[in-house]
């Protein structure tokens, strides 16, 4: 753990400062012998947690006994958290900031009458792009502690073990998302394939499973391009899996980018986001809500252009 294969070359202090442990044997020896001292340090990429205790010998300091915990996997969830409560906390402020500002100039009267019924268009929209945001976020925490393993379905209330038709789904996405898609310019489409005459189903939650094809779809329309065409697929095999296919001839996601776009609040074009009001965390549910029901994700390039993002389900 310590990138040491022999200590025996080297003194304790010596030691201890190169790794910047901040520690020296006299402040061992003369603290109260009952007691320990704990210090955290960073080692290229991983961090330790390092505990020191005096042990006894004769009824005096025999010597010092170091335990070495590896926390990194502990670090970096604590970083992830970090990082995800700064982001939603500035991504709230943007819309309140609107919100603030234009209410302020409504009550103090100096809003020309044909403008308050513009500003007041802005105050909703911005309200409910907060409100959008708040239900991804607490759709994300709860798929965060089923995949975590910290929480089952029963626990949370939730049933994950609902017959699900991905066919309906589907159907149900592209006729609640068409003028949102007229609105874009963007032509959208829901083909369906069988294995014979069964119908495309998978074991899972109904909600989680709606809530991720709505995002896998409404992704497909706001990052495409006027007149491009974004179109979901849904394929069922003999063997009882299934594939959730979104494919569209939008602005494409390079392939350096390709793994990080499921990360939270990561966007392929900041300012494009913003212009049409993505949060940033649809793809972020998708991945959760595809990992609770033990399915894949495949992200592709759309020749000639724009994405594919396959969603494979195992065999019933």
């Amino acid at each position: 753990l310590l990138n040491r294969q022999y200590l025996d070359d080297i003194r304790f202090d010596r030691f201890f400062k190169e790794i910047n442990a901040n520690i020296t044997l006299g402040d061992l020896l003369y603290m109260n012998p009952d007691g320990s001292v704990e210090r955290e340090i960073k080692l290229a990429n991983q961090y330790l947690r390092l505990n020191f205790a005096p042990f006894k010998a004769d009824n005096k300091v025999g010597g010092i006994i170091v335990v070495i915990h590896d926390v990194t996997k502990q670090e970096k969830l604590e970083q992830s958290r970090r990082d995800f409560v700064a982001n939603v906390s500035h991504e709230l402020k943007t819309p309140l900031t609107v919100i603030s500002g234009y209410a302020e100039i409504i009550a103090a009267g100096i809003a020309k009458d044909e403008d308050v019924k513009s500003f007041a268009h802005t105050i909703h929209s911005e309200s409910q792009r907060m409100s959008s945001m708040v239900d991804d976020v607490i759709s994300l925490s709860k798929l965060d502690d089923m995949g975590k393993g910290g929480a089952s379905g029963d626990d949370l209330g939730v049933d994950m073990n609902q017959t699900v038709s991905l066919e309906s789904l589907a159907n149900d996405a592209c006729e609640r998302l068409h003028p949102y898609a007229e609105d874009h310019g963007v032509s959208l489409a829901c083909e369906i394939e069988r294995s014979g005459n069964e119908p495309v189903v998978v074991r899972g939650n109904m909600q989680i499973l709606s809530e991720m094809v709505r995002n896998l779809v409404e992704n497909a329309i706001r990052y495409n391009v006027e007149g491009g065409r974004a179109a979901v697929s849904v394929v069922g095999a003999a063997d009882g899996s299934a594939v959730v296919r979104m494919s569209d001839t939008g602005i494409g996601i390079p392939l350096e980018l390709r793994e990080r776009v499921f990360e939270r609040f990561f966007r392929v074009d900041e300012s494009r986001s913003k212009e049409t009001g993505g949060s940033g965390l649809g793809l972020a549910i998708v991945k959760h809500a595809a990992q609770v029901h033990g399915a894949k994700i495949t992200v592709m390039g759309n020749d000639p252009q724009g994405t594919i993002i396959e969603v494979r389900f195992p065999a019933k």
